[in-house]
């Protein structure tokens, strides 16, 4: 989606779109690699079908495609097309709310590992072969957060984390849903 010269970063109303064509925006993001401005470019919330139309048109693959990855909304069929293509995926909100640290069975799991649940579920995102960027001003939980590579979890917990995919969304963006390039119909 394109918004205005100017306008609020994460503006809350349709005043703020422009209509460029995001091909037409990525045309120019390859001109910033071209100048030196730019080493790599990547995508952010881009679906399949946005994701296909830039590789159609493009001279520079994406490098990344940033989306909301967690328990609730693993998203493993839009990671599998990135793969596949060779971009690597970005989950953002890996911890979703709160409700995942707070999980019984996931505490249990956490417990069993002698790691905390959020552990337990930044772990489970990493076996999706993806990177994550969980958020956190707390020094404690910052050191916590990259104590996950020494463990791995039993195939039962994965598939319990699995069954916890509803497809529901932290970041629906639907201040933009009426904007033509909006990526979660």
């Amino acid at each position: 989606m394109g918004f205005k010269e100017n306008a609020d970063p994460l503006p809350n109303d349709p005043s703020a779109y422009t209509d460029i064509d995001y091909v037409e925006t990525w045309k120019g993001m390859e001109e910033c690699v071209d100048q030196g401005l730019a080493k790599s470019i990547g995508l952010s919330n881009f679906n399949e079908e946005q994701i296909t139309r830039v590789l159609e048109n493009c001279r520079i693959r994406p490098a990344v495609n940033q989306i909301e990855v967690n328990p609730n909304l693993n998203q493993k069929d839009l990671i599998g097309f990135c793969k596949e293509r060779e971009i690597v995926v970005t989950g953002y909100c890996p911890l979703g709310r709160a409700a995942q640290s707070q999980d019984q069975k996931v505490v249990e799991m956490g417990k069993k590992y002698g790691k905390t649940a959020a552990q337990v579920v930044l772990r489970y995102l990493i076996s999706l072969g993806i990177a994550v960027i969980p958020k956190s001003v707390n020094e404690n939980r910052i050191q916590e957060n990259i104590q996950i590579f020494d463990f791995d979890l039993d195939p039962e917990d994965i598939s319990y984390l699995d069954s916890r995919n509803t497809g529901q969304r932290i970041a629906t963006l639907v201040a933009y849903k009426d904007h033509k390039y909006y990526p979660f119909r």
